[in-house]
């Protein structure tokens, strides 16, 4: 999907009001990978700190890692927030997560094809590594750049 299509593409998943749409609407907002989405638990989210702690048994890399959390996924959040317990976007059984099919059904009826959409998180991901990546580079510069 181009990045120009973006803004129509988020407005028409915002007006859908299901927890699917919430819940990729927040993998999208956050780069975060489906599975870590969908496994998020209240118990990682900082509501107050706006952080999301991703523990590192659920890390691809298996390192802790801590999201900061955009005023629009805080606002996802607390439209969401019934009990402070349990995951996030749980499933029809409350003690489990909703599954990744369930990622899908915001996009039907939608005019977009969902390799579209997966090929967005995906370049999001990408671009949200870059940027860090970016960030911890510069940090080492400026850090260098102190200690002369």
């Amino acid at each position: 999907m181009p990045f120009a299509e973006l803004p129509a593409f988020m407005a028409e998943l915002r007006a859908r009001d299901s927890v699917s749409a919430r819940a990729l609407e927040f993998t999208i907002l956050t780069a975060a990978r489906t599975s870590e989405a969908l496994g998020a638990k209240w118990s990682e989210i900082d509501l107050d700190g706006g952080v999301w702690t991703v523990p590192a048994d659920r890390m691809k890399g298996g390192k802790e890692h801590e999201v900061p959390l955009s005023k629009q996924v805080l606002e996802i959040l607390e439209g969401l927030r019934r009990k402070r317990d349990g995951y996030v976007f749980p499933g029809a059984n409350a003690k489990a997560p909703l599954s990744n099919m369930a990622m899908l059904e915001p996009l039907r009826g939608m005019d977009v094809a969902i390799g579209l959409v997966i090929g967005l998180i995906m370049r999001v991901r990408s671009l949200s590594t870059l940027w860090r990546i970016r960030l911890k580079t510069g940090l080492r510069l400026l850090t260098a750049a102190v200690m002369l």
